[in-house]
């Protein structure tokens, strides 16, 4: 009997041993399997430090041809305000480098008053070339047709101080088609005369110049 009991209490020490033992095992290894995720899936992190720049200071520019009208009454300052508005017209004539707008067109002599109402057409006159948009009216036919071309052949360029404001005159060529422009202007109203002579036609536009960064020559040219 006392054999028999030695042998049953080894056995429940064997029993107990082996639990432990399992259960040490269990609890040990989901923290490996853990350990061994994270090192296969862990992705490097890139440290992103901000850089500081110098900031930019912005300069605008702005071309005011108004004089102060301060302790003037309203006539007064009605008459300086279209003095100042001459001045800009002279000051555009004899910077070369301005847009015309035409607002309405017509074959000479007595042909029909036609209003233009886009405002994509022009023709600008700058340093070193010309640029040409305007719609012409073929002969007798009424057709209208457009004139679209640069040209950098300006000749017998010739401008002159009048009573009314300027006339400027000067000859383009477009490949071998030549034109003769002549522009009249007045530095009171603003009226401007653009005669073109073509080959074919003669056409007079009616309208007005401006600088060459105004919002319709932005848009379309």
């Amino acid at each position: 009997m006392k054999r028999l009991s030695s042998f049953v209490l080894c056995g429940a020490v064997l029993s107990v041993c082996a639990v432990c033992s399992l259960s040490a095992h269990i609890h040990t290894a989901p923290p490996q399997a853990a350990d061994l995720r994270s090192s296969v899936d862990s992705v490097p992190q890139t440290a992103i430090v901000p850089v500081q720049q110098q900031p930019v200071r912005l300069t605008e520019y702005t071309t005011v041809y108004e004089a102060a009208g301060e302790g003037l009454n309203r006539v007064e300052r009605r008459a300086l305000r279209a003095k100042n508005y001459a001045a800009c017209i002279d000051s555009l004539v004899q910077s070369h480098n301005y847009m015309f707008y035409p607002a309405t067109m017509q074959e000479m002599p007595d042909g029909v008053v036609r209003a233009i109402y886009a405002d994509y057409f022009f023709f600008g006159l700058f340093v070193d070339h010309v640029e040409v948009h305007l719609p012409i009216v073929r002969g007798g036919s009424q057709y209208l047709e457009l004139l679209n071309f640069d040209s950098m052949s300006i000749s017998n360029y010739q401008v002159s101080r009048v009573q009314c404001g300027w006339m400027i005159s000067f000859d383009i060529a477009d490949r071998d088609t030549h034109y003769h422009v002549c522009f009249s202007v007045s530095t009171a109203t603003g009226e401007t005369t653009l005669t073109l002579i073509t080959p074919s036609v003669t056409i007079r536009y009616g309208g007005r110049i401006g600088g060459c960064f105004e919002a319709p020559f932005r848009m379309h040219r």
